[in-house]
């Protein structure tokens, strides 16, 4: 069948043959040597902020800053095939590095289709692991594509990211630790985008405590997962733009559909802003680095907060760092953008007569609120302005909403004339 085909979900009786408790007991046994488990720690801010406790899982602790070397450990150790065998994979860049990683300790190697977009950060990991990387198309379905086709004319093994079995059973490994670090969690909120993590740990989760709620998110821009839950077939998402690349995924597997139709909750969806203040808190207040994908779970909570308590009977809740390979680039840009949507970083461009003392009588004004200059720019030039007027844009720091509306009407107090800036 065609990549771009709806299907059904895998029947039922053919996944949980496939994906079950046994298969995930055995693939934590099978890694172990090579997967040593990520910790747990709890999210004090968050937890004050929302009111009942929560935890995050840290799997970007793991060798390749993400779950994925998970699954590609357990996929390549299950299918070893002959050693001169060569190992093909598409990735958004976390699944590339764990499959790059593991291929090089077994002396495997390894090619890797990513999309063009792939963050720099994932590229050089993956290369540094004696990979060979193919940049191609712009989502993963388009690496994915170019990796299936180069398997048929060329052979080797292909790691699928989510769709593969082994690669799922070695996913909810995480979740046998999670249930082994926290006994008492009442969900688990888990980042989806082909939905390989999401099956493994929900199943882990659910065959043992069936009362545990699993809570899938998605970004916005790629809601594939929610939306096939909702027609009970494969449905392919249009493409979108998104700081969350590790999630960019534009249609599941049948067999990852299969287990999010029977084990899923719920799936919640979150913007990139949202996103990009959860990456903010996460460093600021739990000094946790993580990307998009990785705080996706984050922004589900900061959003979705209350809903996820009653879904969890006030029992703790356990969030999932998917991953940390953050491109530092791309990285002052999301602070920036977390500072502007949290009420950190306001701009706002006030006309004034262009004549000595206006701009410092501002100044002091803008002062006495408590807010810090970050910086100023003069335009005398461009706009509809009069000869003797100025245009004076002005950065400042903020601590929230409320400090914003104390400038503004500070501003309207001096019957300033200004605009703002989203």
């Amino acid at each position: 069948m065609s990549l771009h085909e709806a299907a059904p979900p895998l029947d039922w009786n053919i996944t949980k043959q496939e994906v079950n408790l046994n298969e995930i007991q055995q693939a934590r046994l099978r890694i172990a040597p090579y997967v040593p488990p990520t910790p747990v720690s709890k999210s004090l801010s968050n937890t004050a902020l929302l009111g009942f406790e929560i935890y995050y899982k840290l799997e970007n602790f793991n060798i390749s800053g993400s779950f994925k070397i998970r699954g590609a450990a357990n996929s390549l150790l299950s299918h070893q095939g002959h050693p001169g065998e060569e190992v093909i994979a598409a990735s958004a860049g976390n699944h590339a590095q764990g499959v790059a990683y593991i291929s090089k300790l077994l002396g495997r190697k390894a090619k890797i289709f990513m999309p063009e977009r792939t963050p720099i950060v994932k590229v050089s990991a993956t290369k540094s692991h004696g990979a060979q990387v193919v940049l191609t198309g712009t989502v993963y379905d388009d690496a994915y594509a170019a990796a299936s086709q180069y398997q048929k004319d060329n052979g080797g093994l292909l790691v699928h990211a989510f769709a593969d079995a082994a690669v799922i059973n070695g996913q909810g490994t995480a979740g046998l630790e999670i249930l082994d670090q926290l006994p008492n969690i009442g969900a688990i909120v888990i980042p989806i985008g082909g939905g390989g993590l999401a099956g493994g740990i929900s199943c882990v989760a659910k065959t043992i405590r069936p009362d545990i709620k699993i809570i899938g998110v998605q970004t916005e821009a790629f809601p594939a997962m929610k939306q096939s839950i909702a027609a009970q077939k494969v449905t392919g998402s249009t493409s979108g733009m998104t700081i969350a690349d590790g999630i960019a995924v534009k249609r599941p597997s049948s067999r990852t559909l299969s287990l999010a139709m029977h084990y899923l909750d719920e799936v919640l969806l979150v913007s990139d802003d949202e996103i990009a203040a959860a990456i903010m808190s996460l460093m600021e207040k739990d000094h946790v680095l993580a990307e998009g994908c990785g705080a996706a779970g984050v922004a589900a909570l900061q959003v979705h907060g209350e809903h996820i308590k009653k879904l969890a009977g006030g029992r703790p809740v356990c969030c999932v760092i998917s991953g940390g390979n953050i491109d530092v680039t791309l990285l002052g840009r999301i602070a920036n953008r977390g500072l502007i949507t949290t009420g950190r970083m306001m701009r706002f461009t006030v006309r004034m007569a262009d004549r000595p003392g206006q701009l410092a009588e501002l100044l002091k004004a803008l002062g006495s609120t408590g807010a810090n200059l970050i910086d100023l720019r003069h335009n005398r030039h461009f706009g509809a302005m009069y000869y003797s007027d100025v245009d004076v844009e002005i950065d400042l720091e903020t601590t929230d909403f409320a400090h914003q509306q104390l400038i503004k009407s500070t501003l309207d107090s001096l019957k300033m004339k200004y605009s703002l800036s989203s």
